[in-house]
């Protein structure tokens, strides 16, 4: 009845016709059916009508407007509008403080901000926000088990790619499993998976492969045990899988585990949902390995169209993509391309104002390389010198 509701709401908000018989509390309440669905346009449009509805009502600075802002916010985080997003997150935040709300409420909020810094590669505000999350989520009276073990993966995750400390990691792992543990087992179980998969992810990064194969094989049985083969969620652990077999050199199993993972993804949102631009990337990485390149373009070019068509050009998403793109085309010997692609990504790094971060690094890394190859040894060395300077290197 809420999808029913919400769809027609849409098409009318786009038609821009009175929905006078519809209250905003009724339309917040469609916004996060429709987004775990992947509708995340109908979402937004819901969450808008919502918002627009609570202010002609002048009901703003309540704790049910907050959730319309902090639902509103999380949305357009799926679609990567993140400026848009913290800036409905941090009103809600203001709102929830002024009213001295539940710690826990806050930390939901604070929760979603820090995963914004992640994506825009502010590890050390993504940090301070996660760490401030998780001391109000422990002083929650009635805590959201399932929240709070987000939230502390979200910080394993980033104490990996930050600060480097895989042993950290894995505490936080087993720290977020013992607050899973505390909901039932039904309940937990997409989370679970959630956390198995990624935990075996450090594994394979320490190439502790015995290890990463256990807890995905324990991911599979939970699948099994809650029939959850249909649900989109579980192609976390068949693209883990896939990771598995292609560094064990075992590239044919990983392409049939890519693929499991793209077909529980479009039966579900389709085939031009981000999460499919995930798996181009991996398939593109599994041909690079082969030193198969002209195959690994094809399939960066992939990921690359979706990451357009739903984030647009300016994209967070496309630098890593770009970067990677540059670099295959090195590799393929394109030398003309990879510098091509490689002055797109270092306008949008410009653009995006990511020239103190560790990808801008490896944009010049990579840049350096290909202007050497192309016997531009003067614009290698400038390049290089940009390097130096911001990273002190020595």
């Amino acid at each position: 009845m809420k999808n029913l509701i919400s769809k027609h709401i849409y098409i009318a908000s786009l038609m821009g016709l009175a929905l006078c018989c519809v209250t905003w509390e009724r339309l917040v309440e469609t916004i996060l059916p429709l987004r775990d669905e992947g509708k995340l346009k109908e979402a937004i449009a819901a969450g808008e009508k919502a918002k627009e509805l609570a202010e002609k009502s002048g009901d703003t600075n309540s704790l049910e407007f907050a959730k319309i802002l902090k639902r509103l916010g999380s949305s357009y985080i799926n679609v990567g509008r993140y400026t848009l997003a913290e800036s409905f997150l941090r009103r809600a935040l203001l709102i929830e403080e002024k009213i001295n709300a539940n710690p826990e409420h806050i930390a939901e909020i604070q929760h979603l901000i820090g995963f914004i810094y992640i994506y825009e590669k502010k590890n050390k505000e993504a940090k301070r926000w996660l760490q401030m999350a998780i001391n109000n989520f422990s002083k929650g009276i009635n805590p959201n088990y399932y929240n709070f073990a987000e939230c502390l993966i979200d910080l394993a995750g980033l104490t990996i790619f930050y600060d480097k400390n895989y042993e950290k990691s894995i505490l936080l792992y087993k720290e977020a499993y013992s607050i899973l543990k505390k909901m039932p087992p039904k309940q937990r179980a997409l989370q679970e998976i959630t956390l198995l998969s990624k935990q075996s992810s450090i594994y394979l990064k320490l190439k502790n492969y015995d290890q990463a194969n256990i807890l995905l094989n324990k991911a599979v049985d939970i699948i099994k045990e809650y029939s959850l083969l249909e649900n989109p969620w579980t192609f976390y652990v068949y693209q883990e899988f896939g990771k598995y077999f292609m560094l064990k050199g075992e590239y044919k199993k990983s392409l049939q585990c890519y693929q499991k993972a793209m077909n529980v993804i479009v039966s579900s949102w389709g085939n031009e949902n981000p999460y499919c631009a995930q798996i181009y990337d991996d398939i593109a990485g599994n041909y690079s390995r082969q030193k198969k390149y002209p195959k690994a373009i094809d399939y960066q070019l992939k990921a690359i169209d979706i990451s357009n068509k739903y984030y647009g050009k300016d994209g967070v998403d496309n630098v890593s993509r770009l970067t990677y793109l540059s670099y295959l085309y090195f590799m393929n010997g394109n030398q003309a391309d990879a510098l091509r692609v490689s002055d797109d990504v270092f306008n949008l790094c410009e653009r995006l104002g990511w020239r103190e971060s560790d990808v801008f690094l490896l944009v010049l890394t990579t840049r350096a390389e290909i202007f050497r190859r192309l016997g531009r040894e003067k614009d290698a060395a400038a390049v290089e010198a940009i390097s130096h300077n911001k990273y002190n290197w020595k």
